[in-house]
């Protein structure tokens, strides 16, 4: 075809470029408004006095975990979707595709980022599904099991570094350091950058799952100098989890704790 003048060429390049900056600044405004409702979810949490689904996992709740109920957290939910797509959701989506149980109070996890101090949260009903509050900024955000500084150059202290709640809290548990979960294995070597830029001499370990994550886990570690710590499971081990949960496959160290009793 007939090739294209130089005032085409950079009339295509502008029109390329307004759409890109339109593209950011629509993406810009989705996390702001997620970041704003996630606050109004924490602001309208309790402390955790019973959570269904810690008990489940045998790990103990801690400060910067919240709970809420489910009735208000539903009318805020309502509240969100009015105001971002125009419409009233049924409830809460889970991964899977179903939806919370409402029927107890909702396990809530704050997540910091560079939005705001809490820049999304997750959710997990009593049965241990679990569901992201939809337009919040999830990369990059992750859950921290107490209040680090927001920079320490000298800090050698240990943060270990997994995907979910109940994984690093079984660590943290056993071990005593301070964790953060990133939620998943695709979001563990920008949690751990971050974490390595706020405390550059940390001795920073990677908490891998089993099989799908164990690649993510490496590239992690390797990013910022961390140790990658995978947790081992003997035959006896997994008829120890099989025997406890049902479940046939332990994949991680909060399956490992519940079948050991240890770290």
């Amino acid at each position: 075809g007939k090739e294209l003048t130089v005032e085409q060429k950079r009339k295509l390049r502008e029109e390329a470029e307004a759409a890109r900056q339109q593209a950011q600044a629509e993406e810009r405004a989705k996390h702001e408004r997620g970041a704003r409702y996630a606050a109004e979810f924490y602001r309208n949490s309790t402390p955790v006095k019973i959570a269904y689904y810690l008990n489940k996992k045998h790990v103990k709740p801690v400060n910067t975990l919240r709970t809420i109920d489910p009735r208000t957290a539903y009318e805020l939910l309502k509240r969100y979707y009015s105001e971002a797509f125009g419409y009233v959701p049924v409830g809460f989506q889970s991964k899977g595709g179903g939806f919370l149980c409402l029927d107890w109070p909702l396990l809530l996890v704050p997540m910091r980022g560079d939005i705001s101090h809490i820049q999304t949260i997750q959710l997990i009903d009593d049965k241990g599904a679990k569901a992201f509050l939809c337009g919040g900024k999830k990369k990059g955000a992750y859950w921290q099991s107490e209040r680090l500084p927001e920079f320490d150059p000298d800090t050698d202290m240990t943060i270990g570094i997994g995907e979910g709640v109940a994984t690093v809290l079984s660590v943290k548990q056993v071990k005593g350091f301070p964790v953060v979960a990133a939620m998943d294995c695709g979001n563990l070597k920008p949690v751990a950058l971050d974490i390595r830029a706020r405390f550059p001499k940390a001795k920073i370990i990677i908490l891998s799952d089993i099989g799908n994550g164990e690649k993510e886990a490496f590239t992690a570690a390797q990013a910022v100098g961390g140790v990658l710590a995978i947790p081992k499971f003997t035959d006896a081990l997994r008829e120890r989890f099989k025997s406890i949960t049902g479940k046939e496959t332990p994949t991680d160290f909060n399956d490992y704790y519940l079948a050991r009793g240890d770290i």
